[in-house]
């Protein structure tokens, strides 16, 4: 979408992989978009944020194509606010830049509190056994607690594309 003002507004980032993103850059060049201004993310769902080129992959096993989607589907009808972030590129100086960046999240574990945290991952510390679903990148993990969604998803968005944008 492109506003009054000549800005470009990207609303969803669609799935990861070279597809969506690829339409994304052809769609924008249509508009006559030299750059995407604003990134609108409806929710968190793989399909609607996992082209968003900082995102390697999302580890939520309520998402279609995620490792343990088939064993979720068939055992439960809801989902939890719990997921994970692998990024794609940057270092660990990257994820603690991502994560100060947050406003809205607290740094630490969920025990089920209200409060939205955040936690930094060493996926060779936490894995004894080869995980060959799990791509490379730095992991962040997200529990999601009452705040507006709305905020949450703009935070989210911004402390990444500060980080590594």
């Amino acid at each position: 979408m492109v506003t009054p003002a000549g800005e470009g507004v990207l609303i969803d980032t669609g799935n990861p992989g070279g597809r969506d993103p690829g339409r994304i850059i052809e769609a924008a060049k249509a508009a006559g978009l030299a750059k995407i201004d604003y990134v609108l993310l409806t929710h968190f769902h793989g399909d609607h944020f996992g082209g968003g080129a900082e995102v390697a992959q999302v580890l939520h096993p309520a998402l279609p194509g995620n490792s343990g989607y088939d064993i979720w589907a068939r055992d439960f009808t809801g989902a939890g606010g719990l997921f994970s972030f692998v990024l794609n590129g940057g270092d660990d100086a990257a994820r603690a830049a991502l994560i100060d960046g947050l406003d809205h999240f607290g740094i630490g574990y969920s025990w089920g509190g209200p409060m939205s945290l955040v936690v930094p991952y060493q996926k060779q510390n936490i894995r004894t056994l080869p995980a060959p679903h799990l791509k490379l990148g730095t992991v962040v993990r997200f529990c999601i607690g009452f705040e507006d969604v709305a905020d949450l998803q703009a935070d989210i968005e911004q402390a990444i594309h500060a980080a590594l944008v």
